[in-house]
């Protein structure tokens, strides 16, 4: 069984902060550790004049977060098909930002320009989700964020495939680099408060339709940061460049199947330490068929992959590191003041101090390469074919199969009201223990925690002798649950207490507490300020147009509420006219100005809409000096 998360514990104290190195910096590693690139063409001089393809990139939606590097993913899969295989630009539809009239239109179209024999590539990079009847949806740019409205602007995969089938192409490949779950590929999630109903999995009925998803079912697909791709794509494009040729045990031929492509992304996944598990849903009949054949090239070495899987883990337990040791930092600050007045609270606060960082813990996703999965995988494969069993057991007899060949039952989805999937197994937990946190993970997904649950979950946080670890995790289960019932009156309550108690590092927990507050009705303006900015403090852990929405978004809120800050001081001294409220405003003009400037330049430099920043920025200033472009 592989094991999802790692324990890496770092002794902070005395220790100082980690810093950049070259990579974060901006720099590229060494060549020796680069991840081997996908976006230089691969020219074969091939002419391929029957087949045709669709290709789709939907990253920035109307209401939804960012699809990170769909674009770039994209553009590449097109060079792919243009450059190496040899499609001509005019057989293949490139739509970047479609609504589900574009996407169907443009899968008529390239249905339509399919030669005898020809294959149909219909490639998609961005969000989908699944419908309340198990459908799966690949979702257009203008799907609204409302739960209620998930997948009412998509176009379902059952349409996909049906169009494909109907095509007059020997075959179609459908490659998907989307997640069905509840987040997109920057983590952040799609639909507030929706549990996605468990998705039909069954493979298309007809033996000419591949289908290959980044991930077997409702995880969130991952991105390889460096590449700025999503790892699926890169080892997809990889795979059929001809890293793949050979993986299923044979020596290299210069031809890549299905099966070898299959193989070679689901392997390397593991292999790098990430989680989702990538799928082919297909019938058996056409794994052996070709997707690629020619002077192809070779792949990393299992050593570069195992430097670069090695390299990932570093940089990313340095990345939580870094954020752990930031943290202590800035609370160490007010401790060391409150300890200076030699009272019994700064006693107190030091002792606070030391039980909490003596030795903090932090939780990294990694997903330790079992080399045992590989073999038991081919095994399931080749299930129900003696001869083939024998050859990889090295026996001379194996075993027969039972129910080969019989497809399992679809799941289904309970009554409304009801637990669904894995949470369903789990409804009827006893409420006078807790211990299995996997368990009621499920259950808090579905915002089905019952009372017990909760007030169990409660008792352990409040242990005194409960890790941090575990009290960090508990917490976490407790928000999903009341984010998941819209309950935020206790929401906002469980996350003041997480942020205050438990732990503040986490960006995107703190990115969603400043924009809640923000729309909260006479909400802490202050605090939407200090959320905004410790956000902002650990920024580097997103990247791409993620990173630039997000750091856009924090900098609007923060202006916006040190603005309101300066109006309510205005106020205040229009009122009072004294030294104190006068010298009140004056501060909270020159954060306002201080805030709004800063906003102003990163809508700049993003090349973002500044028109609302600048606005801003001239009200607080008073001046346009202040405010000009330099």
């Amino acid at each position: 069984m592989l094991l999802p998360l790692l324990l890496a514990t770092f002794a902070l104290a005395g220790t100082p902060a980690p810093t950049s190195d070259a990579r974060s910096a901006g720099a590229a590693p060494p060549a020796a550790l680069a991840s081997p690139s996908v976006d230089e063409p691969l020219v074969t001089g091939l002419k391929n004049s029957v087949d045709s393809a669709l290709v789709v990139a939907n990253e920035v939606h109307a209401e939804l977060p960012p699809q990170v590097f769909a674009t770039r993913d994209a553009e590449a899969f097109t060079e792919f098909l243009r450059d190496t295989l040899g499609i001509s630009s005019s057989r293949i539809r490139a739509l970047n930002g479609a609504d589900a009239g574009a996407m169907r239109a443009g899968l008529k179209k390239a249905a339509s320009k399919v030669g005898k024999g020809g294959t149909l590539w219909v490639y998609f990079a961005g969000h989908g989700t699944v419908d309340a009847q198990g459908e799966r949806i690949l979702l257009g740019v203008d799907q609204p964020s409302k739960a209620d409205r998930a997948g009412k602007a998509g176009v379902p995969l059952d349409e996909v495939i049906d169009a494909a089938t109907r095509a007059g192409a020997k075959r179609a490949i459908v490659i998907l680099d989307a997640g069905f779950g509840t987040r997109g590929r920057g983590g952040t999630p799609l639909f507030a408060g929706r549990a996605v109903p468990v998705p039909r999995l069954q493979p298309p009925e007809s033996p000419k339709i591949v289908l290959w998803t980044a991930t077997s079912t409702s995880e969130t697909p991952e991105v390889w940061e460096e590449t700025r791709h999503g790892l699926f794509t890169w080892l997809v494009l990889g795979a059929l460049r001809g890293w793949a040729d050979g993986a299923l045990g044979d020596l290299p031929d210069g031809i890549v199947t299905v099966g070898e492509a299959q193989e070679y992304v689901t392997d390397l996944t593991a292999r790098l330490g990430r989680l989702p598990r990538p799928t082919v849903a297909s019938q058996q009949e056409i794994w052996g068929q070709v997707l690629m054949e020619g002077n192809l090239e070779i792949g990393p070495s299992p050593e570069h992959v195992r430097a670069l899987a090695a390299r990932d883990r570093s940089d990313r337990a340095e990345r939580l590191g870094r954020a752990k040791a930031e943290e202590a930092s800035a609370a160490w600050e007010d401790v060391r003041v409150r300890a200076a007045k030699g009272t019994p609270e700064g006693k107190a606060a030091l002792e606070d101090f030391v039980s909490t960082w003596e030795r903090p813990t932090m939780m990294l996703d990694w997903s330790p390469y079992v080399p045992e999965v590989r073999e038991a995988r081919r095994l399931l494969t080749a299930w129900g074919k003696p001869e083939a069993m024998a050859a990889l057991l090295g026996t001379a007899k194996a075993p027969a199969a039972s129910g080969a060949g019989k497809a399992s039952p679809a799941p289904t989805s309970g009554k409304a009201g009801e637990p669904v999937g894995a949470a369903r197994a789990y409804a009827d937990l006893p409420t006078d223990t807790c211990d299995d946190l996997v368990k009621f993970e499920d259950l808090a997904r579905a915002g089905q925690l019952k009372e017990g649950h909760i007030s169990c979950l409660e008792g352990r946080l409040s242990d005194p002798g409960s890790k941090m670890t575990t009290r960090e995790k508990i917490s976490r289960v407790l928000l999903v649950d009341a984010e998941a019932r819209k309950d935020y009156p206790r929401w906002e309550s469980l996350i003041a207490r997480h942020m205050k108690d438990i732990d503040q590092s986490d960006p995107d927990l703190a990115f969603k507490y400043a924009v809640y507050l923000s729309k909260k009705s006479g909400g802490d303006r202050e605090q939407v300020i200090w959320w905004s900015s410790r956000a902002l403090d650990r920024k580097d852990a997103w990247s791409g147009t993620l990173y630039e929405k997000k750091v856009f978004a924090l900098h609007r809120i923060r202006a916006e509420a040190a603005v309101q800050l300066w109006s309510s001081a205005e106020k205040a001294y229009l009122k009072a006219r004294s030294p104190q409220a006068e010298d009140a405003a004056e501060r909270a003009r020159g954060i306002a100005k201080e805030y709004a400037r800063a906003w102003l330049e990163y809508a700049r430099v993003s090349e973002q809409d500044a028109k609302t920043a600048l606005q801003l920025c001239l009200q607080a200033a008073g001046a346009e000096e202040y405010c000009k472009e330099e």
